[in-house]
């Protein structure tokens, strides 16, 4: 049962009994085919647990490959593909004003992965994020010694911990238009101001009131 689930493919197999009372590690690979094209994944056992060996049938086991990722033409973007979308896993580059494409190789750039932009051995100071972007993973942003970001109106969903270090970051601009997020004294909240997403943590403010 393979199902796409946040960049992921999952193998969902029944093991039930396998080589049970022997001992050491087992191991045999699993050929799939996924976005027309081939892969294996190797599946290892361990067999030292005596409380596993009484399980028998209806043991499960969930595995995953990555999907594959691909290298933008001019080398400062490694990417992935949603349908014919674009995702950034990585940023490769050294710009100090980074402006993200709207598309990288002709595909439309509709989100960030974790870690896609993350600032250690680079300066980057700001970031333009592109006008489709739709979601923003946990930590897609982390590190990077950035002040203020505007998120566009495409937006809808954003990770918890979304700007992970930026410790100088202390206000998250809201495209008006967008119908799921606001800002609210430069803090990120969702569009109906009940739940506070992202506190812009570079603020030096002694207090903090919620929002009524």
């Amino acid at each position: 049962d393979i199902y796409d689930e946040n960049r992921k493919l999952y193998i969902t197999m029944e093991i039930g009994c396998i080589n049970k009372g022997t001992t050491g590690e087992q191991s045999f690979e699993i050929p799939f085919k996924a976005d027309d094209e081939d892969h294996r994944i190797e599946i290892k056992f361990t067999d030292t647990d005596t409380k596993t060996k009484e399980y028998g049938d209806g043991i499960y086991a969930r595995f995953y490959a990555e999907k594959k990722k691909y290298t933008s033409a001019d080398g400062l973007y490694e990417y992935a593909l949603k349908g014919n979308d674009a995702e950034i896993t990585y940023y490769l580059g050294s710009e100090t004003d980074l402006v993200i494409p709207d598309n990288i190789d002709e595909h439309k750039v509709i989100g960030l992965c974790s870690y896609a932009i993350e600032g250690w051995n680079k300066n980057i100071k700001s970031i333009t994020l592109p006008s489709a972007l739709e979601y923003m993973e946990e930590c897609a942003i982390s590190y990077v010694d950035i002040t203020e970001i505007s998120l566009p109106a495409s937006v809808k969903k954003i990770e918890p911990g979304v700007f992970e270090g930026c410790a100088s970051l202390c206000d998250i601009k809201v495209d008006e238009q967008n119908e799921n997020y606001c800002s609210i004294d430069g803090n990120l909240y969702t569009k109906d101001k009940k739940t506070l997403v992202q506190y812009a943590i570079g603020k030096t403010d002694e207090k903090f009131e919620i929002p009524s």
